[in-house]
């Protein structure tokens, strides 16, 4: 007899094919799950987890419609839904290495190869109730943590133990829709975030140091501008994660860093000497604008004041 209880569980069941999801839901309810909503087109996954978050996401990586696995990614970094932390299960008829990758990177939890064996799908809920991985965050990542224990023990990079309610409802320790529950999921959204904008706010020195110093060289080419692109993204991203948190007096130095690398995305290849050395001083300052050093902020204020003239000229 299992030791979970899974008939409040509700699953996102994304599955284009009429055969596999009848399995596939047929399994589940002998498992004792009973909200299992049926979908065939990712728009309908997408309708599905701004209306009502479920508790897991079992869903065909190749489902009709669009990216799925940007929207894996899109729901890790909070971008559609209320909970950036529901189980992810992803599932494929392709065992390519650039398929892997590509649910790796999205942030879910696990992957399945199709045909599925039933008894490995409950295999993997059941111990994404037990021993969930903790989170990590990057510039480029938020999701489960995927190294091995060797690295684990000698990176300084944190882990993140998020909010479960798969876990919750399985095993019945809590209940999930409270308000306390509720900020217990903002109260990880925010640390999450601010470890995402300092992983941000570094990955725009690397960027600028790595844009500039080929310029100078007279070595700019294609892969430079996809910097200065990513540059962009980056803080777009940045700027956006800012907003009612205790660094929203950052954006304005991000709104001029934006500028910035703007005009030296419409400048081409002959961007302006003084552009490329804001650059490098509006990254910096950003980075030093996220320390817990008053003195290195304080720095921070001054660089973003001596340079408003410049942008703006």
């Amino acid at each position: 007899m299992s030791l979970f209880r899974f008939d409040r569980v509700e699953i996102l069941l994304a599955e284009s094919s009429l055969q596999v999801r009848s399995g596939l839901r047929g399994t589940l309810r002998n498992q004792g799950f009973q909200v299992i909503q049926d979908i065939i087109k990712l728009e309908e996954l997408r309708h599905w987890i701004k209306a009502d978050g479920p508790d897991l996401i079992i869903a065909d990586s190749d489902l009709p419609g669009g990216d799925v696995c940007g929207l894996f990614h899109d729901i890790r970094h909070n971008r559609i839904g209320n909970d950036p932390f529901v189980p992810i299960i992803a599932t494929s008829w392709s065992r390519g290495m650039s398929k892997v990758r590509q649910v790796i990177d999205s942030g879910a939890d696990d992957l399945l190869i199709k045909p599925i064996n039933t008894t490995e799908l409950l295999k993997r809920i059941k111990r994404l109730v037990r021993a969930r991985k903790s989170f990590v965050v990057t510039s480029d990542y938020i999701g489960p943590d995927r190294r091995e224990k060797a690295r684990m023990e000698t990176s300084d990079i944190p882990l993140f133990d998020v909010p479960n309610k798969l876990q919750v409802k399985a095993t019945g320790n809590g209940l999930v829709n409270t308000p306390t529950f509720q900020k217990t999921i903002d109260i990880a959204i925010a640390s999450i975030n601010e470890r995402k904008m300092t992983c941000h706010a570094q990955q725009l020195v690397y960027l600028a140091e790595h844009i500039v110093a080929p310029f100078h060289k007279g070595l700019a080419g294609d892969h430079l501008h996809e910097q200065v692109d990513r540059a962009a993204y980056v803080a777009t991203d940045l700027a956006r994660r800012m907003e009612g948190t205790r660094f929203s007096h950052v954006s304005e130095l991000c709104a001029s860093l934006l500028r910035v690398i703007n005009s030296i995305r419409s400048a081409g290849d002959k961007p302006a000497i003084k552009d490329l050395d804001l650059l490098l001083e509006l990254s910096r300052a950003t980075e030093m604008a996220f320390s817990s050093d008053e003195k290195v902020v304080a720095l921070a204020h001054d660089i973003t004041n001596s340079v408003d003239s410049a942008v703006a000229g």
